[in-house]
């Protein structure tokens, strides 16, 4: 029998192991593309939304909505006068919708501060009844369309409600505390390990009374 001479052993083989270069790429190549897609789920994958329930006021977040939401939902609204831009206000049936903003951290001089841009996070609302001593009412602030309980705090909860209205519409509320003509209430919210740094942790609602109905509503956020 004639034995193969080792030229072409070496020539048989190298086409098996140019396969099995290949295989191994792809097997690579697949892998990597499968990592790539999974870590892209991962970032675009909608987180749930932690928000207590406190914090919705005019159909938005507190603390984690921003004035280009707000200006979505309610018109274009107008800053305040005097307020360096960080107080906006709409006008809603009877009503007054004011949001705040912070100011920078640090600043001295409030002239020198940079305007509130459409992605700043809404720090406070408030709704306010607009009467004629209403500070807020401003004569050239904007009107918004639609029903004011769309708009109110919960989604229910609006200036004029009494007392009884009110308790019936928080009862799946945590527990508030009362001060005075004011109840308030408080949340916090721990964010999931490895989740992105949240805008704000904690809120509080506060209602006020006069005469026996709601005055106003505000939430703030921290």
């Amino acid at each position: 029998m004639v034995q193969p001479s080792e030229h072409h052993t070496r020539g048989a083989a190298k086409p098996a192991e140019r396969i099995v270069r290949r295989a191994r790429s792809a097997i690579v190549c697949l892998l990597l593309l499968l990592s790539h897609a999974s870590a892209q789920n991962r970032a675009t994958k909608p987180q749930p939304d932690t928000t207590p329930a406190i914090a919705r006021i005019a159909g938005i977040r507190v603390g984690v909505d921003t004035l280009k939401t707000l200006r979505t939902r309610l018109g274009s609204g107008a800053p305040m006068t005097g307020s360096r831009g960080f107080v906006w206000s709409w006008r809603a049936a009877g009503c007054v919708i004011r949001a705040t903003f912070a100011v920078p951290p640090g600043l001295r001089n409030p002239a020198e501060a940079p305007p509130v841009l459409d992605g700043d996070v809404v720090r406070t609302v408030s709704l306010e009844c607009a009467d004629g001593s209403h500070r807020g009412a401003q004569p050239d602030c904007p009107n918004v369309h639609g029903y004011v309980r769309e708009l109110g705090w919960i989604g229910s909860v609006t200036p004029g409600m009494t007392r009884a209205k009110l308790i019936e519409a928080t009862r799946r509320l945590p527990k508030c505390v009362e001060h005075g003509a004011e109840m308030i209430w408080r949340a916090a919210v721990v964010p999931p390990p490895g989740s992105p740094p949240a805008p704000s942790t904690r809120w509080a609602a506060v209602v006020r009374f006069a005469e026996g109905k709601v005055a106003s509503v505000r939430v703030a956020a921290q």
